[in-house]
């Protein structure tokens, strides 16, 4: 049987133990909980196995049920997330009656605490952490492990640039007091949204416009980008 308890606040420590022959579950500061181990849940045949959901992360403890005395045993750690999240730190010591023999990551040691951190995890990804202990007593050895999270939530804004380009053509030549068209292209040709664009155009010495103006405003207004 294997006692789960979820919880909610930004900063989540869950800590829970797997013993050869029997399982200590401690979740958060005061809460407690006692069962028996079922072999091989995940970690194959002959193993105790134990996980704890809080959410945003799924962490499952795989630990032997026997060891035999002087020889190397293999703890395992998995850590699954289930949201992006900002850190996660992993803590589990080694049990009294064991001697540490190495670790895969390496972790930071502390005289018998053991410490893994992750940071920046998307939703998906998993770590696995293996830890080689050596028995040097007989009897039950106990080991406990704490993960701890940070949520993290992203928000991502674009920054761009508008840049607008003006284009005018028209004839060449023309005859004494005949209509010229002119066209007037504007363009934004920058990564951002041109706002309130105007163009003025001035009329040279020698035309009239049909509104007598002089220079002509035209309000183009907003350019998307091309």
């Amino acid at each position: 049987m294997i006692t789960r308890k979820t919880t909610t606040p930004m900063l989540r420590t869950i800590v829970f133990g797997v013993l050869i022959g029997a399982l200590a579950l401690v979740i958060g500061p005061s809460a407690i909980a006692q069962s028996v181990s079922s072999a091989g849940v995940v970690g194959g045949p002959g193993y105790n196995s134990v996980d704890i959901d809080v959410g945003l992360v799924v962490l499952t403890k795989h630990q032997p049920r026997e060891a035999s005395l002087g020889q190397q045993y293999e703890v395992m750690l998995e850590v699954k997330v289930v949201e992006k999240v900002a850190d996660i730190t992993v803590t589990d010591a080694v049990p009294k009656g064991a001697s540490f023999v190495r670790s895969e990551p390496q972790g930071k040691r502390d005289g018998k605490n053991l410490t893994w951190r992750f940071k920046n995890l998307d939703r998906g990804d998993s770590r696995v952490i293996k830890i080689y202990l050596r028995p040097e007593r007989q009897g039950d050895l106990s080991s406990c492990a704490t993960v701890t999270v940070i949520p993290q939530c992203c928000v991502t804004t674009f920054v761009g640039k508008a840049e607008v380009d003006i284009a005018k053509s028209g004839p060449t030549q023309v005859k004494l007091d005949e209509n010229i068209d002119y066209a007037v292209t504007v363009t934004n040709t920058g990564s951002a949204i041109a706002r309130d664009v105007v163009v003025i155009d001035t009329i040279p010495n020698g035309l009239t416009h049909a509104s007598g103006k002089r220079p002509l405003t035209f309000d183009v207004g907003t350019l998307e980008p091309q």
